[in-house]
């Protein structure tokens, strides 16, 4: 049986797009501008669109070794009220899902030698 999440619990853009699984976030790397992979919202007329960001290296190996993710400010305020607000674990959740299981490290380490 699969456990759906109360309409509290679930995240949302500031746009009302609500996001209930990591799956629902747009990855975009910019090849030769910075080492990030940034975060959008999948609503392409939501007008911050740019949720947070994937910081990661690249070393002398052409490996890419991740640095940190975050969400911005303005979306985990517009979600939380509390450390302690259910919402506040599932972006941490979305998070470390996106790092593990989204972003193919080396496909990415192989897109930037090209």
């Amino acid at each position: 049986m699969k456990m759906s999440l109360s309409k509290s619990s679930k995240i949302s853009c500031i746009c009302t797009k609500e996001i209930d699984s990591s799956m629902n976030y747009k990855l975009v790397i910019l090849k030769g501008i910075t080492e990030e992979i940034d975060i959008f919202c999948q609503n392409e007329s939501c007008s911050i669109r740019e949720l947070g960001y994937i910081k990661f290296r690249r070393n002398v190996d052409n490996s890419v070794s991740f640095l940190k993710a975050k969400f911005y400010p303005t979306f985990v305020s517009f979600n939380i009220n509390s450390s302690n607000d259910p919402k506040y674990s599932i972006l941490k959740k979305h998070l470390v899902e996106i790092v593990q299981n989204r972003v193919d490290w080396i496909k990415i380490s192989k897109f930037l030698m090209s």
